[in-house]
């Protein structure tokens, strides 16, 4: 099993969070799976529709753990915009 993966699609709740995450190839892996995969040592990107990438890193929130992509100047390959 590859120890990274991309990230093309996100599903969110109602206040916008990320629940799960769509893989690439199509796979569905929950928040909590991600930041598992992480801290395991997989390397996580997401990936836009012009293929661009960004890695994906866990946060320790106030309210519990999170994942966001590392800034950079693009919004397109953010995990809100997917």
């Amino acid at each position: 099993m590859p120890k990274y993966y991309k990230i093309s699609k996100t599903n969110k709740d109602l206040n916008g969070a990320v629940e799960t995450v769509t893989t690439q190839g199509g796979m569905i892996k929950p928040k909590r799976q991600v930041i598992r995969d992480i801290n395991n040592g997989f390397n996580v990107e997401t990936i836009d529709k012009r293929g661009r990438t960004a890695k994906v890193m866990n946060i320790d929130g106030h309210s519990g753990k999170y994942i966001r992509t590392i800034p950079n100047n693009r919004k397109s390959d953010n995990l809100s915009n997917l």
